[in-house]
């Protein structure tokens, strides 16, 4: 699977021309320099060497990346980040455009076998500031998937966070003892189109334990935002506590979030669980939760799409244009003190307490008998990567496949791009094609069978992939496999970070002059480099030859510079 497109957003938070980027390798070693050429090795890079600063980009390379070995300080875990940026310039994270970057607890001790209680992690963040986007999280181990020990952790749990200003965004996290846990001491963090699924084990005889996302928090607001998460081993978004805790001012927007608790061994779970384990400490307080979208078989009768008081009830809740579909689309038996439910579509059962509190003259109610009559499509832009998107189709129509219109998505003519069935995450594109704003629509498939294998021994149940009435769909660009000879001299280096741009970096201060022209003479780029490093866009054209002059006071020279595109 190629990893997602280049993320354009973190330039408007950081001077691109000031900015330096870092590379991260599976090879690296700690004494490298830090370049494309010279790369670290990525514990290196996570305890923020001194050269990266606020606004700074570290890039990992393609690779399995695999943490320390045994369970110790840190609640365990593989790799350790303390990277701090500032709010106005965080440092970015990311795996490199076009790589497929892999965090993996695979190699790590048996949870079980852990000593005084530790957990093992693939990752434990720290620092401020940093946004983490686009690679895997996962334990790749043949570890069972189930037993029958309570206290015991039957994988390597992905990570956990603590600290502020964090973003985790584009990330996929399966396979895991749990997802992404953004709890009270991740302070002003954000969770953004992140993929979550597998994640668990199987209490055999009792519960499954694992959830996609389990919060906790106090203040300011705590976004959860354009995540999809699925077939996770307990449920999928828990915000939850005992007395003590807190759930106070979360935003959950445009999230996805189906069959959780399908390959537990007695499958049961929940969509939304938001509240605490009793009503002596107060509710939970300020939620918005609006346009997510939720789907579990109508025989599937022992889940809950959407629990909004659980043993403690809520206030102060703004709940509105949310869709659901399953045997219970909502049901909670506290009221919710402050409920604002408009816009909503529930089709299956709403129980009584809900019934008496979201009224059908502003919310749509359907029965499992008596569904609607018309498809629906809902596309979701990605606010951090550019030509990204989420779509997710009901299909009351019973197609067997189904037209998208993406003209509202700014796509790029003659660009390629590619839809993903998300349950397939790792399969071949089920469409792929070149656009045209003239021709925008594209038919997907709805009858679709494949999914992504679930990792470990002794899984309870296969996963099983929707039947053709609900589908998810990532749409993305397809990135092109482009060679260029990277140049290295004692003064300066040039190489290609992507299809559509050049790096010239280098080791001094003073001024270069930079032209980029090409095989008939003509001047396409010309500019002063006045920092240690410019980022020059490649020509629309893509590929061909062409020529770098870079020249300063008693020095001059041309490099040829041949721009392979290959699909």
């Amino acid at each position: 699977m190629r990893s997602h497109a280049f993320i354009f957003l973190f330039l408007i938070y950081t001077n691109h021309l000031l900015a330096k980027e870092f590379f991260v390798s599976v090879s690296g070693i700690p004494t490298n320099s830090g370049t494309v050429q010279s790369p670290w090795n990525l514990q290196y890079a996570l305890d923020h060497p001194s050269v990266v600063r606020p606004g700074d980009t570290i890039s990992m390379l393609e690779g399995h990346y695999y943490g320390k070995e045994a369970i110790g300080d840190y609640r365990g875990a593989g790799f350790i980040s303390k990277i701090k940026g500032t709010k106005d310039n965080p440092i970015i994270v990311r795996a490199f455009p076009g790589h497929r970057v892999i965090l993996d607890g695979g190699n790590r001790q048996h949870p079980t076998d852990r000593t005084g209680g530790l957990d093992s992690h693939v990752i434990g963040i720290f620092g401020d500031y940093t946004w983490y986007i686009g690679f895997e999280i996962t334990d790749s181990s043949d570890f069972s998937r189930s037993g029958y020990n309570t206290g015991q952790t039957w994988r390597v749990r992905s990570m956990f966070s603590t600290g502020t200003g964090l973003k985790f965004i584009n990330l996929l996290v399966y396979d895991t003892g749990n997802g992404l846990g953004p709890f009270s001491g991740c302070v002003d963090c954000e969770s953004y189109g992140n993929i979550v699924f597998y994640n668990g084990w199987s209490n055999l005889g009792i519960r499954g334990h694992g959830e996609g996302f389990y919060g906790q928090n106090s203040e300011p607001v705590k976004k959860l935002i354009d995540n999809i998460v699925f077939k996770n081993f307990d449920s999928g978004i828990i915000l939850y506590g005992s007395g003590q805790a807190t759930i106070n001012n979360f935003h959950l927007e445009g999230n996805v979030v189906f069959q959780n608790g399908v390959i537990n061994d007695d499958p049961n779970g929940w969509g939304f669980l938001f509240g605490k384990n009793t009503t002596t400490t107060g509710t939970g307080n300020n939620f918005l939760i609006k346009e997510n979208y939720h789907y579990n078989r109508f025989d599937y009768n022992r889940s809950n799409n959407i629990d909004l008081a659980y043993q403690s009830g809520l206030s102060n809740v703004i709940f509105r244009d949310n869709y659901s579909v399953g045997f219970n689309a909502v049901k909670y038996n506290i009221p919710v003190v402050g409920l604002s439910a408009i816009g909503n579509t529930f089709v299956g059962n709403v129980n009584q307490v809900a019934a008496n509190q979201i009224s059908r003259d502003s919310n749509s109610i359907f029965s499992s008998s008596n569904p609607p009559k018309n498809n629906i499509i809902s596309i979701r832009p990605n606010l951090y990567e550019k030509e990204r998107a989420h779509i997710v189709v009901y299909n009351w129509e019973n197609k067997l496949s189904e037209k998208i219109d993406l003209l509202d998505l700014n796509l790029v003519d003659n660009r390629e791009y590619e839809f993903l069935d998300v349950q397939n995450i790792f399969g071949s594109a089920i469409v792929r094609f070149k656009y045209s704003s003239s021709q925008s629509e594209i038919l997907l498939p709805l009858t679709l069978n494949e999914v992504t294998k679930v990792a470990g021994d002794s899984v309870p149940r296969p996963a099983v992939h929707t039947e053709s009435l609900f589908n998810v769909f990532l749409l993305r660009r397809v990135e092109l496999n482009t060679s260029l000879k990277v140049e290295s001299l004692s003064s300066y280096q040039i190489y290609q970070i992507n299809d559509k741009e050049l790096r010239i970096t280098s080791n001094d201060d003073e001024e270069y002059s930079i032209s980029m022209i090409d095989l008939f003479g003509k001047e396409i780029i010309s500019t002063n480099r006045i920092n240690r490093e410019l980022l020059l866009k490649l020509p629309e054209s893509g590929a061909g030859i062409f020529f770098i002059n870079i020249r300063k006071k008693g020095f001059n020279k041309t490099h040829k510079l041949s721009v392979l595109n290959a699909f």
